[in-house]
């Protein structure tokens, strides 16, 4: 080691060979673990960065990061360059050019994705010369783009946001967040694969941060998140970029004490403009200005800046409009179904836009032991809703005059709920936090979002008893297989049966136990298109999501 070096605290090497010229301030703690990792000198690196390497060399006049894990095998990050506040890294190739200062917002690329254009950004504002963008990577031919964002919770720092990729062929997976300063790449088989969000993608204020999560893979698969802490759980289906528009109603609910309700919304474009019209029965503070009920926030985010308003009040029936396809979620950190009774729970959804809503719905009672409850918002003005349950003879009907009006319906028993509309509607299920389990959302998929067959994947969580819920027309219960074995073969299943005359529905929620694991679900033969719920209950936990919409 070259003189006038200060020793770091605690330097554990795994290591071929290490050198540190002179000059150099010395981190506090430095694991290394993988193959190159080069720092120039001059350097500005960032608060917080994970690195790993089996030859480390570090230039003179370089100031170290406090803290650096990678998990890669070349990163570069040549001189004068102002690192984020938090970096972590695990990629093949990063590059950095010199004399440049980060982005607000990304960069220089453009590419299509189906019908659609989204660019990776301008600098916005900028002084800087242009440079390439880090972790630069391209929707592939076959494969599928996602855009989405890990929101404040309840335990920020004890919180964990793990991703359930579902694919019937081996492929890789490149997970992109912070501008490309965090870049995870995985291979998968046939099968399941559960990914780690970085908590350093974490949104930690009420402001635009450079914290949306892309992730690109090589062919198709289904997507699903499920948040966790130490008290608290909730899952939500990720929707690729492909089905993402620009006009979304909110569900959400009543959070509990010091909690709050939120929405955060994900540009995929550069130049997004983002109007939130706002439906809540309090004030809303932003920015130095008061937003009440039916008033709108404007929002300017470029391509994969993220913006999270958090609130003190339900803000269920909020109108999100924009310029350019957007990403959506919204949620609680903590509440109570019904409200102040029982725990509190997480609660969060991806929202799908208003061009991916129906009219007719079945929704399954999905704890067969407990009540649950329906909210039915609406996304077009004077709108007229019908409603039953199961084979009772009598309809209920109501009309939500305004976007945004919505009305909840309480199950008191384990049927099956009818909902028909004179135009789309979001409609999304509350399990009850009574008895066994914390309550849970999801959003219900409409009839038309039915689907032929299904890849999910089942969380491993601990103490979890595991439900699929199916919802298919009871002529064809018969025809259902998962991972191709018959009900009869797969052990416990329950069965609830309904009817719908007006629309000559004749359906069942099929409730069938699974342990965790990833599961393809199918009817033989492939003519029934069907609906599925994924959840899971344990002693004071539960958690739900869509297994497509």
């Amino acid at each position: 080691m070259p003189s006038d070096t200060k020793e770091p605290q605690s330097l554990p090497l795994v290591t071929e060979t290490t050198a540190m010229p002179s000059d150099t301030k010395e981190p506090q703690s430095l694991p290394l673990v993988t193959e190159t990792t080069v720092m120039p000198s001059d350097t500005q690196g960032p608060h917080s960065l994970s690195v790993a390497t089996e030859s480390t060399v570090v230039p003179s006049d370089t100031q170290r990061p406090q803290s650096l894990p990678l998990v890669t095998e070349t990163t570069v990050v040549p001189s004068d360059t102002q690192g984020p506040h938090s970096l972590s890294v695990a990629t093949e190739s990063t590059v950095v050019p010199s004399d440049t200062q980060r982005p607000h917002s990304l960069s220089l690329r453009q590419y299509k994705h189906t019908n659609l254009q989204f660019y990776t950004t301008q600098e916005r504002p900028s002084t800087s010369t242009p440079r390439p963008s880090l972790c630069d990577v391209t929707p592939r031919s076959g494969g599928e783009e996602f855009v989405f964002l890990y929101p404040t919770n309840k335990v920020p720092s004890d919180s964990h946001l793990d991703l359930l990729l579902a694919s019937n062929e081996t492929g890789s997976l490149t997970l992109r967040g912070l501008r490309g300063f965090v870049c995870l790449n995985y291979t998968y088989t046939t099968g399941s694969k559960r990914i780690e969000v970085p908590q350093s993608l974490q949104l930690s204020k009420e402001a635009i941060e450079n914290k949306a999560i892309q992730v690109i893979t090589s062919n198709d698969v289904t997507l699903h998140a499920m948040y966790h802490d130490p008290s608290t759980i909730d899952g939500f289906f990720v929707l690729p970029v492909r089905d993402l528009s620009d006009t979304y109603v909110i569900p959400s609910f009543d959070k509990n004490g010091i909690f709050k309700t939120f929405i955060g919304v994900t540009a995929v474009r550069d130049s997004t403009t983002i109007q939130i019209k706002l439906h809540t029965d309090q004030v809303y503070f932003y920015d130095g200005n008061a937003y009440n009920d039916r008033q709108t926030l404007t929002i300017h985010l470029n391509a994969l800046e993220a913006f999270e308003l958090t609130h003190t009040g339900d803000v269920t029936g909020t109108l999100v409009k924009s310029n350019y396809p957007i990403a959506v979620q919204a949620g609680s950190q903590c509440s109570s179904v019904p409200v102040d009774v029982g725990t509190c729970n997480h609660l969060q959804e991806m929202v799908p836009p208003v061009s991916r809503l129906g009219s007719i719905y079945i929704v399954p009672p999905l704890v067969s032991t407990q009540a649950y409850f329906v909210r039915v918002i609406a996304a077009y003005p004077m709108t007229v809703v019908d409603t039953k349950i199961s084979d009772h003879s009598e309809m209920s009907g109501f009309i939500l005059s305004e976007v945004g009006d919505f009305r909840n319906i309480e199950v008191n028993s384990p049927e099956i709920l009818f909902i028909n509309s004179s135009h789309p509607v979001l409609v999304a299920h509350y399990a009850e936090g009574l008895g066994r389990s914390e309550p849970a959302m999801t959003v219900i998929p409409s009839v038309h979002q039915f689907r032929l067959d299904y890849d999910i994947t089942v969380s491993d969580r601990p103490g979890f008893d595991n439900y699929l819920s199916i919802i298919i027309p009871t002529n064809n219960i018969n025809d259902i297989r998962i991972n191709r074995v018959n009900l009869t073969s797969h052990g416990y299943f329950n069965v609830h049966n309904g009817t719908y005359d007006l629309l000559s529905y004749i359906h069942s929620s099929v409730e069938v136990k699974v342990v965790p694991g990833v599961y393809h679900v199918y009817t033989e033969p492939r003519t029934t298109e069907f609906g599925l719920i994924v959840y899971g209950v344990s002693n004071g936990n539960a958690y739900e999501y869509p297994g497509g919409l």
